[in-house]
């Protein structure tokens, strides 16, 4: 079977950062953990769960225990998650930990505790390691109170992915020569909002109402739906092309 590492994820984005990882003849046995739409984009993803926790109370103490895994390695998340837990329980056992970083924001939030979106306990759920997306990103994460020795800057694979794919499809395909292309990336804001109140001064229908008032007539614009979302949230703007689980590029080139 090999060494086990523990994959845990509740998010979108955690689980497309990890699925990027995984593949074939991987040098360890890959224990994938997973809850709510952490789940969904595993299963869309083609990549096995071996602990779905949608709907169930199964602590993170208890999974830890029985799966015995010699590393734990999570993408960290803003809201108090199913990451956390298992990265404190790692620290309590003396387990090696690693967590990622997928954006350039919340950096503090993601390892502490925090209640009605203030952080009480800063660093209380710090991993052994936590790799961030670049330079930038390490730097804003020294900032905002992040140990530097625990920090690598050394990439992120789905966006990396996502550019590899992106170079391939505009040098295989020429786009269209009409109009600019303005492709607005959607998530869900109230998701954010949560994390704190200064994050309620606009939404993405705001941001998006301001884009096609800009765009007027002399640029086409396009919706990007984050994999949480409903695309029946923008039914009120008829005529823009929805999209889920398409590059930009790709969406530019069709």
């Amino acid at each position: 079977m090999g060494t086990k590492v523990a994959f845990v994820s509740s998010f979108a984005g955690s689980s497309a950062y990890i699925a990027a990882l995984l593949g074939p003849n991987l040098p360890f046995t890959p224990l994938v953990i997973a809850d709510k739409v952490g789940a969904d984009i595993f299963r869309a993803r083609g990549c096995p769960i071996d602990r779905d926790l949608t709907g169930r109370v199964i602590a993170a103490a208890d999974i830890i225990d029985a799966e015995r895994p010699a590393l734990v390695f999570a993408v960290s998340q803003f809201p108090q998650s199913i990451e956390k837990s298992f990265l404190a329980e790692a620290r309590r056992r003396k387990i090696p930990s690693i967590s990622a970083i997928d954006h350039w924001s919340f950096y503090a939030e993601r390892f502490s505790e925090t209640v009605n979106s203030v952080i009480m306990r800063p660093n209380s759920y710090l991993p052994d390691s936590i790799i961030v997306n670049d330079e930038v990103a390490r730097r804003g994460a020294v900032d905002a109170g992040l140990p530097a020795a625990l920090l690598y800057a050394l990439g992120n694979p789905v966006l990396e992915a996502t550019q590899r794919a992106a170079q391939a499809d505009v040098a295989s395909k020429e786009a269209p020569s009409a109009k600019p292309l303005i492709t607005f990336i959607s998530e869900n804001f109230e998701d954010f909002s949560k994390a704190g109140a200064h994050m309620l001064t606009f939404t993405e229908h705001m941001v998006l109402g301001d884009i096609l008032q800009a765009a007027g007539n002399e640029c086409d614009v396009q919706i990007k739906l984050h994999p949480a979302e409903d695309p029946a949230k923008y039914a009120s703007h008829r005529g823009l092309r929805i999209v889920r689980d398409m590059t930009p590029a790709r969406i530019a080139c069709e």
